[in-house]
């Protein structure tokens, strides 16, 4: 699988689920540019970037981030904090 196919997964998912870019951006807590980079297989993103947004398109990730959808109502992309 290369980055073209991964980010094909990506974005399908991303729809199926009902995410629009910007949402799923913040919930991963990244910029939109480099998922929409990523989506198109463009770019060179660090492990840790695909592995979180990756995470996001299972179908677990309620469960995993359960504080997620609190930053976005926040609108926090800060993950640190």
């Amino acid at each position: 699988m290369d980055l073209i196919e991964i980010g094909k997964h990506i974005r399908e998912r991303r729809k199926e689920l009902g995410l629009d870019q910007a949402t799923l951006a913040t919930l991963a807590g990244i910029g939109i540019n480099a998922l929409v980079r990523l989506e198109r297989g463009s770019g060179n993103p660090r492990f840790d970037v695909l592995f979180v947004i990756l995470l996001f398109c299972s179908d677990n990730w309620p469960v995993m981030f359960p504080n997620a959808l609190l930053r976005i109502s926040r609108k926090r992309t800060d993950w640190g904090s």
